[in-house]
């Protein structure tokens, strides 16, 4: 038995407990391994880190997670689910079988116990074990990063493994539910905040490519010559004003944005908080714009090192030459240099760039589960919507019957309906290209 105090002060996190306890283990690879985790909250993706380093000690074969119900209501149900549903096809690939739990108890289930044990043939006939009980949550700064100071107790004797494990189980059979309409008919403020959370809110990017990827300077007097621009700004394509931007990178045969506005009016309901769009419908067609991957091929080509050295060259040159007529204001030391670590930045940014071509920028819920006077009147803002439109639109019939249903279904979508939003979504983007919905 050994209780370890936990944290950056002490150089030890729960998850190296953990692994250490592993590497203890004879027949690593020969024997099959399972592995429990409890804890409150939990963190997927840093959960897919750990079983993948725990491969590389032992012959990992199964692994059961459980964990409070609040989670999923605290980040949002839909989510969870997608974590949990890529963990497990990433598990499926390294012949792992998954299981989670999320625990309703009526109070917080605030356990946390991990134990990883050896089997043979029978999977109840254990033959080895380590067990870690302590304060650390399944969380990446609780359990990986030892940002908390945590306690962990650990224990290799095999009848306190069994014990946990028939801990575990019972506490399983006893309060395991179904994120769905179970729970959502007994609490309104959870199937609000699920609801909201099973969708995400856009917000129209106004911002355009010649603005980002332009360099700006401001005018004289005799640049402006009373509201009417100098030759030298006309022969550059440049319209009159209090400033002037320069467009020295080719980029006038990118792709087109593709969200039209008939997509945002068919897919999408108005709230307090943007447009909410039903998760998806949004992903459906968010991983189908061909466009997006084209838009950002096309702007590193133009972006490429090599190319932005003829680009500064070229704009160093027009730069002086304004300055000598005294047509543009003087700039700061080093401002081309400053504009080129721009461009540097905006080409290592895929997220930002696919921003520009899909038109619209997405938001997740920006409440928890506690926000409950937010949450309402965010809802409200929803129904208010539905309600006060003469037509009802793909996003509000489905709305509707998760309201009347009391659950999320409505929302899931076949692979036969994603298919039919996204040739959609193709199709409104053609006959509604200038919107600006």
């Amino acid at each position: 038995m050994t209780i370890s105090l936990l944290g950056r002060a002490f150089d030890r996190s729960t998850s190296e407990l953990l692994l250490n306890a592993a590497k203890r283990f004879e027949n690593r690879k020969a024997c099959k391994h399972t592995l429990l985790l409890l804890s409150c909250y939990v963190d997927p993706p840093s959960i897919k880190n750990l079983l993948s380093t725990l491969l590389d000690i032992v012959n990992l074969t199964s692994v059961d997670i459980a964990f409070d119900i609040s989670e999923a209501f605290r980040i949002g149900p839909a989510l969870v689910k997608r974590q949990f549903k890529e963990l497990r096809e990433w598990c499926k690939t390294k012949k792992i079988r998954l299981r989670w739990r999320a625990l309703c108890a009526g109070t917080l289930v605030h356990s946390k116990g991990y134990s990883l044990y050896q089997t043979k043939k029978s999977p109840d006939e254990i033959i080895a074990g380590s067990l870690l009980v302590g304060s650390s949550n399944l969380t990446r700064p609780g359990f990986f990063e030892a940002r908390n100071v945590e306690l962990g107790y650990v224990s290799d004797q095999l009848d306190e493994v069994v014990s946990f494990i028939n801990v575990y189980r019972a506490l399983a059979a006893k309060f395991e539910k179904k994120i769905d309409s179970d729970i959502f008919n007994k609490n309104e403020a959870l199937f609000r905040f699920s609801l909201l959370s099973a969708g995400i809110f856009l917000h129209k990017w106004d911002g355009s490519l010649s603005k980002l990827v332009g360099i700006r300077y401001q005018m004289t007097a005799k640049g402006r010559q009373n509201t009417q621009l100098a030759p030298e700004f006309l022969e550059l394509g440049i319209e009159p004003g209090n400033s002037v931007t320069l467009q020295p990178i080719g980029l006038q045969n990118l792709p087109q944005k593709s969200i039209s506005g008939a997509f945002v009016r068919k897919y999408t309901i108005d709230t307090l908080l943007g447009r909410w769009c039903p998760l998806d419908v949004w992903r459906a067609v968010e991983e189908n714009i061909k466009d997006q991957t084209k838009f950002v091929e096309q702007f590193r080509d133009a972006t490429s090192p090599e190319r932005m050295k003829e680009v500064l060259k070229r704009a160093k040159v027009i730069q002086s030459s304004l300055l000598k007529k005294r047509l543009i204001k003087p700039v700061p030391s080093g401002f081309l240099n400053s504009w080129n670590e721009r461009i540097k930045e905006l080409r290592g940014e895929p997220n930002g760039l696919s921003r520009l071509i899909m038109g619209y920028e997405e938001l997740l819920m920006s409440y928890d589960v506690g926000s409950e006077r937010e949450i309402r009147g965010l809802f409200e803002s929803l129904q208010w919507s539905i309600n006060n439109s003469r037509n009802k639109n793909f996003a509000k019939v489905r709305v509707l019957a998760a309201i009347k249903d009391k659950s999320l279904k409505p929302l899931r979508l076949s692979a036969k309906i994603k298919k039919e939003i996204v040739t959609d979504c193709a199709s409104l983007a053609k006959d509604d290209p200038d919107s600006n919905e």
